[in-house]
């Protein structure tokens, strides 16, 4: 009899065994991504999300047989990011590549870390963009066998924003404020308040009473030559309603080099300058 209630006991504990396998398993399965054989071509992480408002964001992409690694960082919700460019070798990409695999984050894909929500507490997200695949995850806190591992991330990119180069970059003398978002009473702003991944970005703060249209086809030009470097239209709305404010996005073809610049919508005039 006590024979047979050992091995009772040894075919459930057996069965209990299989069971958390295959569920553990079944559990990793719903979080992997493939991505054999694809090359990894854009890294970001971002942190925010605290009571202030403000927010930390990294991203490297591959730009031809170079890298550019773009920081941007901002105290207060309504405040303007401070930006940071470097142009890096390649090979980051290729170390972050390696981690990534050499870690298997790629089971980590919308992992749940775990149950403690923090009130107000900033949340650390991650992206990956392979060739056909992508892989993301956010948590505010990273218990420490997976915080180790991420952290090899954050070496990776210092060590090579210490040996790329420093591209220039706006100055933006609104920076210094808290709010950048407060509407002029009675005026109509319109200014460069971003330049990052060779993308403008232009904010309209309508502070009077009536409706504000601008026109949707620009230039820019050089201050200094008056020679005209971009041209084409908008497709953000360039309508805006009384006490109201937008943003609208420019995408250039090519980096803009330090100078002074021109951002023209019919008679407006916009300058700014890279630095």
């Amino acid at each position: 009899m006590a024979e047979r209630k050992r091995k009772k006991w040894i075919i459930l504990a057996v069965v209990a065994a299989v069971v958390l396998l295959v569920a553990g398993g079944i559990v990793m399965l719903k979080n992997y991504v493939g991505i054999g054989g694809q090359q990894l071509n854009k890294y970001s992480y971002s942190s925010g999300g605290g009571m202030t408002g403000g927010y930390h964001t990294e991203t490297v992409k591959r730009s031809g047989d170079k890298a550019i690694i773009s920081i941007e960082d901002a105290e207060f919700y309504a405040q303007d990011p401070t930006t940071a460019e470097y142009v890096a070798d390649a090979t980051v990409m290729d170390e972050l590549e390696a981690a990534v695999r050499r870690h298997n984050m790629n089971f980590w894909n919308r992992k749940k870390f775990t149950n403690i929500f923090v009130a107000d507490g900033e949340t650390d997200s991650y992206s990956f963009d392979f060739d056909k695949s992508e892989i993301s995850f956010s948590s505010q806190i990273y218990p420490l066998r997976y915080s180790k591992k991420l952290s090899e991330l954050d070496a990776i990119v210092e060590k090579y924003i210490k040996s790329g180069e420093k591209l220039p970059g706006l100055v933006n003398p609104k920076t210094e404020s808290e709010d950048n978002y407060s509407i002029p009473d009675g005026k109509l702003e319109i200014y460069v308040y971003s330049y990052v991944d060779n993308t403008l970005g232009v904010r309209v703060l309508n502070g009077t009473d009536e409706q504000a249209e601008i026109a949707k086809e620009y230039k820019l030009t050089d201050a200094d030559k008056g020679d005209v470097i971009a041209s084409g239209a908008i497709t953000d709305s360039s309508t805006f309603s009384p006490q109201s404010k937008g943003e609208m996005e420019i995408k250039l073809n090519e980096r803009l080099p330090a100078g002074s610049y021109k951002l023209v919508f019919g008679e407006l005039e916009i300058p700014f300058e890279i630095k």
